[in-house]
């Protein structure tokens, strides 16, 4: 079956951001000092002491790399996996609007709360939408 040009860039985006995803694996074994060095060198403060930030940290780019890795997926195939891709998206345009909301309420750089929470809002709308232009594929049902 002939893909479509929305089948086609739905896959690249989903392709992106798993990309970006997947790069959190790198971050997950650093050593604490370097998580400590990034978070200071993003005018964060100091690094907070206690097991919990750090299993935090290393919790969060662990989803992020299996997060990263379900994208590979679904994007080799999205009109099988059309409902996976709803709900990524759907669940991508959640993040997006409550990283906003934290972001402002935590005080965190603009440059961080500008680039975080904007920009995957506007992907998921763009996943969405374009989700909305492939056809279901009745074999896979």
């Amino acid at each position: 079956m002939q893909k479509t040009l929305s089948e086609k860039i739905l896959a690249l985006l989903l392709r992106l951001n798993g990309a970006a995803a997947l790069l959190a694996i790198a971050p997950l074994f650093f050593p604490r000092a370097w998580l400590a060095d990034i978070h200071e060198g993003m005018g964060l403060g100091a690094f907070p002491e206690g097991p919990i930030v750090e299993y935090m940290a290393r919790s969060l780019c662990a989803f992020y790399f299996l997060f990263g890795v379900l994208l590979w997926i679904v994007a080799a195939d999205v009109r099988r996996y059309r409902r996976i891709v709803t709900f990524a998206g759907c669940a991508s345009l959640a993040f997006s609007l409550l990283a906003l909301v934290v972001d402002l309420r935590l005080g965190m750089p603009a440059s961080w709360t500008w680039m975080e929470g904007p920009p995957l809002g506007i992907y998921s709308l763009l996943v969405l939408y374009l989700r909305t232009r492939i056809p279901a594929d009745t074999a896979a049902r």
